[in-house]
This record gives C-alpha cells, sequence and structure tokens, in this order.
C-alpha cells in the first residue's frame, strides 16, 4: 500500500493545492470549505511531514552532489 492510497481524495485534494504555494484560506474559498477544514485535510494528507522529508531528500541529494564533485575533482589531478 502506498503512502498516497492511505490518504482520502479530499485530502490529497488539499496537498495538491497546498504544493502549489496556495493560502490555506484561499483553498478554504476555493474548495467552499472553512480555513479549519482545509486545516484538517492538510493533516491528514501528512502535508507538512511530507513537504519537511521532500525538503531533507534534496539537502541530502545537494550535499551528494557537491562532495561527488569534489570527490571528482581531487581524484582527477
Amino acid at each position: 500500500m502506498t503512502m498516497w492510497s492511505k490518504r482520502g481524495a479530499k485530502a490529497r485534494e488539499a496537498y495538491d493545492l497546498a504544493v502549489t504555494g496556495m493560502t490555506q484560506a484561499d483553498m478554504a474559498r476555493r474548495l467552499g470549505i472553512s480555513q479549519q477544514a482545509v486545516s484538517g485535510r492538510l493533516s491528514a494528507s501528512m502535508y507538512r511531514e511530507t513537504e519537511d522529508l521532500r525538503r531533507e531528500m534534496i539537502r541530502w541529494a545537494q550535499h551528494l552532489d557537491s562532495t561527488d564533485g569534489l570527490a571528482r575533482t581531487a581524484g582527477s589531478s
């Protein structure tokens, strides 16, 4: 079972809007629900956890790229 299959359709919809940079207030207006409901859907979608993990993975990938680049430079001399 994938992480996405554990999330409901409404939670996925909120997540998809959040990753565009839309504010919770704008999301609430667009979806016709309260801002509190948007917050609940984002919580159910694990938005914060997913975005924290994504940022950490990017940070590590950048670190590995810079480390690899240094190793290649040192090894080629």
